[in-house]
């Protein structure tokens, strides 16, 4: 199904005959199983409520796929909705149940379902490195450890007495037990048989459902300090996922060093998130914040190297752990950065991930965490979420859903712009970046090209901001290029900035992003 944006990006043809223009851009449908895709974070507490008890429910979720999909987005990754007793469910309860705030296994059937529908990935966050201390296999598995050995007793790693590993105490039995993030999340002993059972079997169950991958949570901590040991259990759950289903995408966390990224790489596990060890978002504020243009690219090039020839980057800006884009992006003043900053991410190859509220500028730092989990600003308080207990802060700066959504300026819309651009062109998304203009001379404008397949754009980018006394236009000759006949696509900060093409010169306005393709 094929939808028209009106009035989306500028299209403009050139041939010797003339100009024509075309105001008009299709959306671009990704088919599923093309890992490569603009993706969208939810919290589900806090994104949409169905059943007005004010919690966010995953009905919630399915009735705004259409708005997900109008602003350029064709996946989801949720947070955990496993049966759990905090606010953030990484303590999982049951892995075969649906938390009964967010709904129950039909309500995901048919929001998986529906986005299928709409050529919607859905991944979800699999926490394997620890527990609820409810969960029925810690609680029979310290009881019967206890007791000599029996069910689950093997599950974690327990011990009669306290050691460098097992040093929380379970005050019911006794028993100490390894608990690195906090009391109530037991670590499960990931070298059990029984234990890579159950989470073979839980892949399974999800994947055979329709889910279309995993989010792995916290990848450096399946064993805390050897790297070795986290690629063989990284490794692990990639054949075995695959095994099940060979589209089965995972992205993990891996909040680390380039090189172990590099090394977690070669297991097999499609992606891992942009840190080193922060999120993107802080590099790009710096590019933008310095006009170094050439450093943006140099980053584009690095994570190229990081993921080797099979693996698929995963650019994002922020994410639940984090502050907010608006924050991270200094842009708590003035739109333009938190535009620009989205704007070059998605440039970037591979698969991209966005938080949901950072299309209409909702701002948030923690700690605490639950002040960037606040409730998606709808407009609409019939669908709103209450916030999660123990927010201390929410601020509204740039207005709501509606506010934005027919604002041509407004956040919402410059997002949408630049997802549909991503999708738009394959060798955005998977293209290997080559320097056509790139140095430090002209640092606040570069221009490099990207190929994938028969597909070449050519991307110019100008860094340049608003200063008092200093040019911000960029001119580029595009005879330099030796183009044929070629459209291109604009993506401003501004709708009053234009680009403008005169004999064969293309200005760009400030912080602005234009992508040229050859008509072969």
């Amino acid at each position: 199904m094929k939808k028209s944006l009106g009035i989306i990006l500028l299209t403009t043809l050139l041939s010797l005959a003339g100009c024509q223009k075309n105001y008009s851009i299709e959306m671009a449908e990704i088919p599923l199983g093309d890992k490569y895709r603009t993706f969208y974070e939810i919290f589900p507490i806090s994104y949409c409520d169905s059943n007005g008890d004010h919690y966010g429910d995953l009905n919630g979720i399915t009735s705004k796929l259409d708005y997900l999909t109008d602003i350029g987005y064709n996946g989801i990754w949720l947070t955990p909705i496993f049966e759990s007793n905090s606010y953030h469910k990484y303590d999982v309860i049951d892995y075969k149940k649906i938390d009964l705030q967010l709904g129950d296994m039909d309500d995901l059937k048919n929001l998986i379902n529906e986005a299928h529908e709409r050529n919607v990935a859905i991944i979800l966050d699999l926490v394997v490195n620890h527990t609820s201390n409810q969960n029925e296999w810690f609680r029979k598995g310290i009881q019967n450890f206890k007791n000599g050995g029996g069910e689950y007793s093997d599950y974690y790693n327990f011990s009669l007495e306290q050691t460098s590993v097992c040093n929380t105490k379970d005050q019911r039995t006794g028993v100490y037990y390894e608990a690195k993030f906090n009391y109530d999340m037991p670590d499960l002993n990931l070298d059990s048989e029984n234990v890579r059972k159950e989470i073979k079997d839980i892949m399974k169950y999800y994947l055979d459902l329709g889910v279309d991958g995993f989010r792995l949570d916290a990848v450096t901590s399946f064993y805390t300090g050897d790297i070795e040991k986290n690629a063989e259990f990284l490794s692990w759950l990639s054949k075995t996922g695959k095994e099940i289903n060979e589209n089965c995408y995972f992205v993990g966390e891996a909040r680390t060093s380039e090189g172990e990224i590099q090394r977690y790489y070669e297991t097999g596990i499609d992606s891992f998130f942009a840190y080193d060890p922060e999120p993107l978002g802080k590099r790009l504020n710096t590019y933008m914040v310095r006009s170094f243009g050439d450093s943006y690219f140099e980053r584009m090039k690095t994570l190229e190297s990081v993921v080797g020839e099979t693996g698929i980057q995963a650019p994002f800006i922020t994410n639940h752990d984090n502050g907010r884009a608006a924050n991270v992006l200094a842009a708590l003043r003035e739109d333009d950065t938190l535009k620009f900053g989205h704007g070059l991410m998605q440039m970037m190859s591979g698969t991209t991930f966005t938080y949901y509220g950072d299309e209409i500028g909702m701002v948030g730092v923690n700690p605490p965490d639950q002040n960037v989990r606040t409730h998606m600003n709808w407009g609409d308080g019939s669908i709103e979420c209450n916030d999660p207990d123990g927010t201390t802060k929410n601020e509204n700066i740039y207005g709501s859903v509606a506010d934005q959504l027919h604002n041509g300026d407004s956040i919402l819309n410059y997002y949408r712009l630049a997802n549909n651009l991503r999708n738009k062109y394959e060798a955005i998304r998977k293209g290997k970046a080559e320097a056509i203009q790139v140095n430090k001379e002209t640092r606040d404008f570069i221009v490099f090209k990207k190929t994938y397949n028969d597909e070449t754009v050519y991307i110019l980018i100008n860094f340049r901001k608003e200063l008092p006394g200093v040019t911000t236009e960029a001119t580029f000759d595009l005879n330099s290029l030796n183009l044929g006949e070629f459209t291109y696509d604009a993506l401003v900060v501004n709708e009053s900035d234009k680009v403008n093409l005169e004999n064969n010169k293309i200005t760009l306005p400030k912080q602005s992003i234009v992508v040229i393709k050859e008509n072969k």
